[in-house]
């Protein structure tokens, strides 16, 4: 559970000034717009946060994408995966355990093949495709400790790629966001 946290205003905007970054305080609603406009960062007053945006600021049930920050956790999101995406984890692993190669039709029929959360379900993982992955009970009941990222390096497709992808696309953006937002910033601090 996530909620918004009264933090004191100007330690974080001397924090954001040290890291070169602009922010501002939001103090009315006139500034919440012109916040929502511009983006950035922003120290938002409590009384405008409570009135404007109460529902961003209250509890909410987030999950962890690994690498990737927090998401709000479906309503629907079960610790168990679903049948059909039980067998769609067990198709991409070509039924075979990711750590040590497995695999019943190998004639060990003794091979009991799992569906595992990489990042645990009650640590805050989604049960997601790219949580999960195919273990043999032997290499599950194994796992020391539980939550082990590497296992995120063996689903095929390799999911870092793409959150490797997602998190330089994210700083390009800011990046650009600041180069753009930057100068309309300093002219608005020099009018407040």
């Amino acid at each position: 559970v996530r909620r918004a946290c009264i933090v004191d205003g100007r330690k974080m905007l001397a924090l954001w000034a040290t890291a070169g970054q602009p922010g501002w305080s939001v103090t009315d609603a006139v500034g919440l717009l012109m916040f929502h406009v511009l983006g950035g960062n922003a120290i938002v007053g409590v009384d405008v946060a409570e009135r404007h945006l109460a529902r961003w600021v209250g509890e909410r049930v987030v999950g962890e994408k690994y690498m990737s920050g927090f998401v709000s956790r479906p309503a629907r999101d079960k610790h168990a995966p679903t049948p059909k995406q039980r067998m769609r984890i067990l198709k991409r692993d070509r039924h075979r355990c990711r750590s040590c190669g497995r695999t019943p039709e190998s004639g060990d029929v003794h091979v009991h093949l799992e569906v595992h959360h990489i990042q645990p379900w009650d640590e805050g993982g989604l049960t997601v495709d790219d949580n999960l992955i195919t273990l043999c009970s032997t290499c599950h009941a194994g796992l020391d400790p539980h939550f082990d990222p590497a296992l995120y390096g063996l689903i095929d497709g390799d999911p870092f790629s793409e959150m490797g992808r997602e998190y330089a696309e994210f700083h390009a953006n800011c990046r650009r966001y600041r180069e753009h937002a930057g100068p309309a910033f300093r002219e608005l601090g020099a009018r407040l």
